[in-house]
């Protein structure tokens, strides 16, 4: 063995035992940044891949929006931009852009007509409406069968909606359905694309502020809030 071959012996070895040494010390020290940087870097990840919304309005009944074409426009995209009349541009951004979301929640004689394989998504449909009921942070708008709205406006013995007689400006002439709920129909806002195809008995209702969203993020779940407020005032108020 030559002097060469000592030396990168002992090098070697000296680095190895160096790792081994640290590694002994600072092994779970180690896991946790590592961990740490890897959470940062999934939580920045998805926020930046995160879509923004203007606001947030949920439709939930009897009546199946269509994601496909009608003609030349999807029946979803014409409420899309419905929504984008009354909606303002809350992120300053110069584009407005509301989430819409709709659950196809149909009563029981609807179900009954509906197509047994479409059974499963009606189930998920209507998990996702009692999730957004209770415990939801963004959809505050709702736009509701007169069904899922009576299931809905007391959970427990909480009540779920903001009376609106306080919110509905001077001189607006709706049809209450009760005090907390407004019929839909009565507001021109209900003639316009894809709103106009809602059911009858749909109403218009403001949920109150959810204290299970307010545990884990007050600030983003009051601001929606306090957004739906005011976009609740301004289709009330629409006008052609």
């Amino acid at each position: 063995m030559t002097m060469s071959d000592n030396e990168n012996i002992n090098v070697t070895g000296g680095l190895r035992a160096k790792i081994e040494n640290f590694w002994y010390h600072y092994k779970w020290h180690s896991i946790v940044s590592v961990f740490v940087i890897i959470a940062v870097l999934v939580c920045s990840l998805q926020m930046f891949g995160k879509e923004k919304f203007d606001a947030y309005i949920m439709y939930a009944g009897g009546y199946a929006v269509s994601q496909t074409e009608d003609g030349d426009v999807a029946e979803y995209v014409k409420f899309h931009s419905s929504f984008k009349r009354v909606v303002p541009d809350t992120d300053e951004n110069g584009d407005i852009n509301p989430s819409f979301l709709n659950l196809y929640t149909p009563s029981d004689e609807e179900l009954d007509n509906a197509g047994s394989g479409s059974h499963n998504l009606i189930r998920e449909d209507f998990s996702r409406l009692e999730y957004e009921m209770v415990s939801g942070s963004e959809y505050y708008i709702c736009l509701l069968s007169s069904a899922n709205y009576d299931k809905y406006k007391v959970f427990g013995e909480v009540s779920l909606f903001t009376p609106l007689s306080g919110l509905v400006p001077e001189g607006c002439e709706v049809e209450y359905y009760d005090e907390g709920a407004v019929y839909l129909h009565s507001l021109p806002f209900s003639e316009l694309d894809g709103i106009r195809n809602l059911p009858k008995d749909t109403v218009i209702a403001l949920r109150k502020l959810s204290a299970v969203a307010s545990v884990f993020d007050k600030g983003s779940n009051t601001r929606n809030r306090e957004y739906a407020e005011k976009i609740l005032i301004n289709i009330l108020t629409y006008t052609k």
